[in-house]
């Protein structure tokens, strides 16, 4: 099998190299950069490539973080051989190396809160020395998380994308309400209110203004900030990766990517 990548391969044809996950860029809350711990197991992290027509390679990355994600403004990952960069030596490449977005996900078993990513050849960064041609990074354009709460007394403070360095707006928020019977009796419609950006919360208040509980369900789906870093995956893009060992085995990073080597 070859996994539908391309017609008359085989699986005989992989060849596994080590994995490696870099973090760069010190984050700015501590100044610091420091590197991930990885599951190191066959079945939550690999890295594999294939040489196809001694013109390109495809490789196939999963990426398990076991119990630190680390520190810093972006992931890196290995090549297997370092890539043809088109625009130029130490230049940066925006060109992504697949038409087929990769996931980032939590759970290995039950793939759920899964977004898009995207794989350019690494940016020059002082931390890899010179050495960019021989990395990719991944962009994730639309991050989510979602939730179901009760508000009481009047309002429900949720923390809706807590970890992740975004600016919430209204309009990327949706409310639901789940329970008729508290709407009707005193709690009313629940609406947003006093959006928070330290951290990432929003209110949200009952159209009555009473003491009744209003249960919901929330959904919040946005772009990522501007800048160079906004939407690089990173320890805190597109979440803060620590809690997903609570999933037990999590393949917290799958792609598939194709390049023009440099041999």
């Amino acid at each position: 099998m070859n996994k539908g990548l391309l017609p008359g391969l085989n699986q005989d044809g992989w060849r596994n190299y080590p994995l490696t996950v870099k973090t760069i860029g010190a984050d700015p809350s501590s100044g610091n950069t420091v590197q991930p711990t990885l599951g190191y197991t066959t079945t939550s992290n690999f890295a594999r490539y294939l040489i196809v027509d001694h013109q390109y390679v495809v490789v196939e990355v999963m990426v398990s973080f076991l119990t630190y994600p680390g520190l810093g403004l972006a992931y890196v990952i290995k090549l297997p051989f370092p890539a043809n960069r088109w625009t130029g030596t130490g230049q940066p490449s925006a060109v992504p190396l697949s038409t087929t977005p990769g996931m980032a996900y939590w759970s290995f078993s039950n793939p759920w809160v899964t977004m898009p990513l995207i794989a350019t050849l690494a940016d020059p960064h002082v931390d890899l020395g010179s050495s960019e041609d021989h990395y990719f990074q991944m962009y994730c354009p639309r991050q989510f998380n979602y939730g179901a709460t009760v508000e009481s007394g009047g309002h429900k403070l949720v923390s809706a994308v807590a970890g992740v360095p975004l600016t919430l707006v209204a309009s990327d928020i949706d409310i639901t309400p789940t329970d008729a019977s508290g709407i009707l009796s005193t709690s009313g419609l629940p609406s947003i209110q006093n959006l928070l950006v330290t951290p990432n919360n929003f209110d949200v208040v009952n159209s009555a203004g009473g003491a009744g509980a209003a249960h919901f369900s929330w959904k919040w789906n946005g772009n990522p900030p501007s800048g160079q870093y906004g939407a690089i995956v990173s320890p805190g893009v597109p979440w803060d990766w620590t809690p997903a060992g609570s999933f037990g085995i999590t393949g917290n990073i799958f792609l598939q990517l194709s390049y023009e080597p440099k041999f």
